[in-house]
């Protein structure tokens, strides 16, 4: 067996164990999604280092590992494109490591107890940051990628039918599923609006507006990551390498999950009634047997699509098609 093969299967057999404890809410191993993430670290590691002594590029991978021309960008750029993937992988790392469950016993204790407002801001600041911190690393580690993939030099077939053709449905998917995305996130923006005309407040919704900076950070971050993730799989199906592509998609769709949690978890007016959430945490409903299958599925679609965008952005796919370009020179 290969050290890739090796590494990609190491990496799923930990994803599913990890999988399987979240919807049991009861850990199998409690380190295997950290163990899993430091599969796939160490397979971009091995990767780049490969990479990086081909004396020319071969289109195996998420950057052009050919040299940079005189006057074309500084040297920092190269070094980014040649270890993005390993940046993307450490981020995997780093949300892992942060978010090891507890022990069996040493969790969270259910109680009830009266808060102060002070105490009760500080629970609501903490929730906000639990549901936007995966959202800022997903989109962090997209954006990596994005920014270490520059875009593939024209094949032979470049300018066939069937290349202009499947340019044009990449395209158009994607702008489609943009779309969607966006009107989704607008009308979460409307209800959530129009929820509070003509409202009577109370002196506690006084000091909760509708929009503040919360509530617009948990719109916006989820929006983004579904455009980002979007954009690289246009890319990396360009390329060709629809594995990576795949992940893209899986991706989007957690985008959205990400979209309605992070809006649930921004203390709004007493008034608002969110009821346009549709991918949120009580998705899937919960059983005695099945206490938790939307995290379960969440973390799911999460560590298939990481494993799917690194294996599938290190391999060579001779089917890559080139992109309707605006260069005049083009």
């Amino acid at each position: 067996m290969t050290p890739r093969v090796l590494l990609l299967t190491g990496a799923g057999v930990l994803a599913a164990a990890h999988v399987v404890g979240v919807l049991f809410a009861r850990p199998l191993f409690r380190p295997a999604e950290v163990l899993a993430a430091l599969c796939l670290l160490a397979y971009a590691v091995r990767y780049d280092l490969l990479a990086d002594r081909r004396p020319a590029a071969t289109g195996d991978g998420p950057a052009d590992r050919r040299p940079v021309p005189a006057g074309d960008g500084p040297a920092v750029r190269v070094w980014w494109a040649r270890w993005g993937l390993t940046g993307a992988a450490a981020l995997l790392v780093a949300r892992a490591a942060v978010t090891v469950p507890p022990a069996p016993g040493q969790g969270a204790e259910l109680r009830f107890v009266i808060l102060s407002p002070e105490e009760y801001s500080e629970l609501a600041r903490r929730a906000q940051l639990d549901a936007l911190t995966p959202v800022a690393v997903t989109l962090l580690f997209v954006l990596m990628l994005l920014a270490a993939m520059r875009r593939p030099a024209a094949t032979p077939a470049a300018g066939s039918r069937r290349s202009s053709a499947a340019s044009r449905v990449i395209l158009g998917t994607a702008i489609g599923a943009a779309v969607l995305i966006a009107g989704y996130a607008v009308l979460r923006v409307a209800v959530i609006t129009l929820s509070t005309t003509g409202q009577p407040t109370s002196s506690a919704d006084e000091n909760v507006p509708v929009w503040g900076l919360p509530a617009i950070a948990a719109v916006l971050l989820p929006l983004l990551l579904a455009l980002a993730s979007l954009a690289l799989g246009v890319v990396a199906a360009a390329r060709g390498k629809w594995g990576a592509a795949s992940g893209a998609v899986l991706l989007t769709a957690l985008a959205l999950i990400f979209l309605d949690s992070a809006i649930g978890s921004v203390p709004m007016p007493y008034a608002v009634h969110d009821y346009a959430a549709l991918f949120s945490l009580n998705l899937i409903a919960p059983t005695a047997a099945l206490p938790q299958p939307t995290q379960a599925m969440t973390a799911a679609l999460r560590l298939t699509a990481a494993i799917l965008v690194v294996a599938g952005l290190t391999r060579n796919h001779p089917g890559a098609v080139r992109l309707p370009s605006t260069d005049p020179a083009g």
